[in-house]
């Protein structure tokens, strides 16, 4: 119904019924919503589930999520092979317990590809001229 001018009683009772309609249409609506939103606050689950349907279905969350286990997993693995022969050789391969940068193979290979000089003097002093000051 419009905001028209009302002339008689009957027009004035129409509105009146239609207003008080309008408004337990509205308060229904409200009654409603706020049972859903308790429902929500005592019972969170259905909106997690359904956040994590929609983060499962993106490509990007899920490539992700398998770059960190992947990460996670690597990890784990060499944690647990460190203490078997196979992770001692990975140690000293990768120096994974010294905080020097020229210890480990790897390490000694950096250092003669950049052209680092040894401490000692050793093969790296004699492979690598020094350069002249």
């Amino acid at each position: 119904m419009s905001n028209k001018t009302i002339s008689n009683h009957i027009e004035l009772k129409d509105r009146i019924s239609y207003l008080i309609s309008e408004r337990k249409k509205c308060e229904e609506k409200l009654l409603i919503n706020l049972k859903d939103t308790v429902d929500t606050v005592i019972h969170p689950t259905t909106i997690i589930k359904q956040s994590a349907h929609d983060l499962a279905a993106s490509k990007d969350f899920r490539a992700d999520v398998l770059k960190i286990g992947i990460n996670l997993a690597s990890s784990y693995l060499i944690g647990k092979l460190a203490n078997t022969l196979v992770g001692s050789v990975l140690k000293k391969i990768t120096n994974k317990n010294s905080n020097e940068k020229s210890k480990g193979l790897l390490g000694f290979i950096g250092n003669l590809v950049s052209g680092k000089k040894d401490k000692q003097g050793g093969f790296l002093s004699k492979a690598v001229p020094s350069p002249i000051h």
